[in-house]
């Protein structure tokens, strides 16, 4: 895959690391805080929203209103979660030497 930006970015293991801090404040969040949970179809995609913290969700959800619930297990979750509400920091920012922000490609052969 070829970088399209020419600025600096993370590398494989850095992206890891992220990913995999970001996974276990997740799990901690999900075993410490009441969440609220909408499944929902977007798109033709049966999703699973979880957000954690009233205030998030409260300013959130709204956006929601009028889709139609999802019609089978959904097979997503989107999570969200408020920090200040659940004690839950989150990630350091990733160490590139820019303002702005990110963006990732994810591509899947096949």
């Amino acid at each position: 895959m070829t970088d399209l930006t020419e600025e600096p970015a993370l590398d494989l293991d850095e992206m890891r690391a992220i990913l995999a801090r970001t996974q276990t404040d997740w799990a901690r969040v999900l075993d410490t805080t009441a969440v609220t949970t909408r499944e929902l179809r977007i798109a033709d995609v049966d999703v699973r929203v979880v957000l954690a913290g009233e205030e998030l969700a409260r300013v959130l959800l709204p956006a929601f209103d009028g889709l139609p619930p999802a019609t089978t297990t959904p097979s997503a979750t989107v999570g969200a979660w408020d920090a200040e509400a659940t004690g839950v920091p989150f990630a350091l920012r990733p160490p590139v030497e820019r303002l702005g922000p990110y963006r990732g490609l994810i591509r899947r052969d096949g």
